[in-house]
């Protein structure tokens, strides 16, 4: 006997069928595993998605903070740099202006000594007071009293000779002191 397909469907008057209905409701079953399976992967795929783009976001932020972190540190950096520059030229300057001090300070003793008298002066006041004290050393000696004479000649002419190269000079030292540039 074959079955045919009138023969599967059953009768409304036919005692169920413990067969079909474990089929139909495995049928049930699979249609319902079927489903969830869709659904778990629609659900699977949702994540991933979500995954990627939060992986995603957070590397693009990690990115962002740190060339914003970097660009901060870079103008931090420039900011030091120009401070110490700016300290380092009033440090000069500084230095500089104390130099300069020094320098005409040493300028001024050189040409007029530490007592504030020029050189001149002080040689002239030097060779007047040897030779008013040397001839107390013998003053019974005419031959010392000679020499002593001499001397004071000798330091006369010595004077006068150290004013007329000053005198030569001096022209010499105004055309250098055109020739420097300016500012020095």
């Amino acid at each position: 006997m074959q079955a045919s397909p009138d023969n599967l469907e059953p009768k409304p008057n036919d005692p169920p069928n413990p067969l079909q209905s474990t089929v139909e409701r495995l049928a049930s079953e699979l249609e319902t595993l079927k489903e969830n399976t869709q659904k778990r992967k629609r659900e699977t795929a949702t994540l991933k998605i979500l995954l990627y783009t939060g992986l995603f976001l957070l590397m693009v932020g990690f990115i962002y903070s740190n060339t914003t972190l970097q660009r901060v540190q870079l103008k931090s950096l420039e900011e030091d740099f120009q401070a110490l520059s700016r300290q380092s030229n009033q440090d000069l300057t500084a230095v500089q202006e104390i130099i300069f001090k020094e320098m005409r300070r040493l300028k001024d003793d050189l040409e007029y000594g530490p007592g504030g008298k020029r050189s001149e002066d002080r040689l002239r006041e030097a060779l007047a007071g040897v030779i008013n004290t040397v001839p107390q050393l013998r003053p019974n000696d005419p031959e010392f009293q000679k020499r002593v004479a001499r001397l004071g000649q000798d330091s006369d002419a010595l004077l006068q000779s150290l004013a007329q190269s000053k005198k030569a000079s001096a022209p010499k030292k105004e055309a250098e002191n055109d020739k420097t540039p300016p500012g020095k």
